[in-house]
């Protein structure tokens, strides 16, 4: 059943939406609060039970969500996390997109994020796809931890934000360029990546400091470089 949250709200212990089921929660203003334990702060249609395959739902519209420990969007069941608006701040820990264990871990996870700001150490995304298609993804790095899984990243007019030096920022099984175009914010880091980069879209480099591309260019678009100006 789907709840929403207007107001401040505190949870001591991990938060599952789509438990055996099918839930959704929504996140439209205040602050939530989740301290989270060994199960993670969001569990998002992700709970490992052989009798249920869970479906989960989050959604961020506004407000403000402090994730103080993982979050994974999807994984034994299906997981989505639609942002907005608002700030997701994964305080602790890294955000999985798609979890994959073992081969009991049949669903998928998908981020869709139109606006807001989802500021986490890492995002790794292992069965599933993360959709940039507005707003600011601001991270150390966006990687792959399983390779017995097959994951996507989409850029589609989203900013990809550095948040540190990083020789591997980018690392997926698949990145696309859309038409919305490949944004990456170095905010005065150095980042590099090997990441193939393919698609109709163009890619655009804001900030200072350094961003070396060092995978194989398919993308149809123009590049540009803007120095100053965000």
């Amino acid at each position: 059943f789907p709840v929403t949250i207007l107001v401040n709200f505190n949870v001591s212990y991990a938060t599952f939406i789509g438990l055996e089921g099918t839930g959704t929660l929504s996140v439209a203003g205040g602050t939530m609060n989740v301290t989270g334990n060994g199960w993670g702060a969001f569990r998002i249609g992700n709970w490992p039970n052989t009798n249920s395959m869970g479906t989960g739902t989050v959604n961020l519209l506004g407000g403000t969500v402090n994730a103080n420990n993982y979050t994974t969007v999807g994984g034994f069941g299906n997981g989505t996390l639609n942002l907005a608006g608002g700030t997701w701040n994964q305080n602790a820990g890294s955000l999985y997109v798609g979890e994959k264990v073992d081969a009991t871990y049949l669903g998928r996870g998908e981020v869709n994020q139109s606006g807001g700001i989802l500021n986490s150490w890492y995002v790794f995304v292992q069965e599933g796809t993360y959709h940039l298609n507005g707003g600011t993804l601001s991270v150390a790095g966006v990687g792959d931890s399983a390779s017995n899984a097959s994951g996507t990243f989409n850029f589609n007019g989203g900013v990809l934000r550095g948040t540190t030096s990083n020789a591997n920022f980018l690392v997926v099984d698949t990145a696309t360029v859309q038409s919305g175009g490949a944004i990456f914010d170095t905010q005065g880091y150095d980042l590099t990546t090997s990441q193939p980069l393919a698609g109709p879209g163009g890619l655009t480099k804001r900030g200072t400091g350094r961003l070396k591309l060092s995978g194989t260019l398919a993308y149809l678009g123009s590049t540009k470089v803007i120095v100053t100006g965000k």
